[in-house]
């Protein structure tokens, strides 16, 4: 498609020169339609599909043009190319379509359920007092769902200007750097950050996210112990139940029981990766997750004021989907409150 499209720019220009007007026009209809391929398949993702939309319409617009000028009928000869992609487009638009439908059946009951528990929430004096208070925190954070947030490789101290440089490695010796890194000459800032340089590699995000899981594990316990936080413990026999972590930790057997969130699966973050994030995986944020359960919004909201002020823990982003203004439709009536730390 790049061929194609610079082939046909190389041609408008040629025959500009040539003094061929009308044979400039017709390397120009066609090479824009053709320019709209090449970014739909540039960007991929969801909107993939959209750009064969537009490529089938725009290719029918600029032939029937051509036909218009040069046989007096927009029809004179049919754009099978555009009925191609049509054909192309329209069962994945219609699987797309009923797929959407079908996983909104599946979730309707357990919506309705969610739905139930938030109308009892917000039918109480102290549900909807909590609801605004959390709201009012979260505000005041100011890290509100719209910020901007991906994963990013440390800033390499080796790229700094030379005062700034100097002035690290003056301080090396309270944080060692790795023999190889010297060898190398990368020297990687602790806990800052390059916005200049996002992650690339899917491996690298697993690399980490292990790691990152059994330290963001570390300090789950820790909030939960300071704000009755509970998780979910499930006995042999199969019963489920939401336990307090100061509970847990007064019995030992139920250690055992937890029921620890592991690494989001490859096929899941694939999936994401490829339809959602234009394999970019920058965008993967929840490689390594956990969760707190809590009785009432007081307990979650003071949580949520812990992890903010933790010095082990820089909080990036937080979506409050507990809010009356979040539309439940978009999570299948789930609520909760997602906090991305870094």
């Amino acid at each position: 498609f790049f061929s194609a499209t610079l082939s046909h720019l190389i041609g408008v220009a040629y025959a500009a020169s040539v003094g061929l007007p009308h044979q400039a026009w017709e390397e120009a209809l066609r090479g824009g339609t053709d320019l709209i391929l090449l970014v739909n398949f540039i960007w991929q993702g969801p909107r993939f599909v959209y750009g064969l939309w537009a490529y089938s319409f725009a290719y029918v617009f600029s032939w029937g043009i051509l036909c218009q000028w040069l046989y007096h009928n927009p029809m004179a000869r049919p754009p099978t190319i555009s009925f191609v992609v049509f054909i192309l487009a329209a069962p994945i638009s219609l699987l797309r379509i009923y797929s959407l439908r079908h996983s909104k059946l599946l979730l309707r009951d357990d919506q309705m359920r969610y739905d139930s528990l938030w109308k009892s929430l917000c039918h109480t004096e102290d549900g909807v007092a909590g609801i605004r208070h959390l709201r009012k925190v979260v505000r005041m954070i100011g890290l509100d769902k719209d910020d901007y947030c991906r994963q990013l490789n440390r800033l390499r101290a080796d790229k700094l200007p030379a005062r700034l440089k100097e002035k690290y490695l003056s301080l090396a010796h309270t944080r060692p750097i790795h023999p190889i890194f010297w060898d190398i000459q990368h020297w990687y800032m602790p806990n800052r950050p390059d916005k200049e340089r996002e992650v690339s590699s899917f491996n690298q995000l697993y690399c980490a996210g292990s790691i990152a899981a059994t330290m963001v594990q570390t300090l789950i316990e820790s909030w939960a112990e300071r704000c009755q936080g509970m998780f979910m413990v499930q006995r042999d026999e199969g019963e489920r139940r939401f336990v307090k972590w100061v509970d847990v930790v007064a019995q030992p057997e139920l250690v055992s029981m937890v029921r620890w969130p592991s690494l989001k699966r490859h096929g899941r973050a694939m999936e994401k990766l490829l339809r959602s994030y234009g394999n970019n995986p920058s965008h993967l944020l929840d490689i390594a997750r956990g969760s707190l359960v809590f009785e009432n919004m007081t307990h979650l909201t003071n949580c949520l004021g812990i992890i903010v002020t933790d010095e082990n823990v820089r909080v990036e982003r937080i979506k409050n989907r507990l809010d009356t203004l979040y539309d439940s439709d978009e999570s299948g009536g789930y609520r909760d409150v997602c906090i991305n730390l870094r």
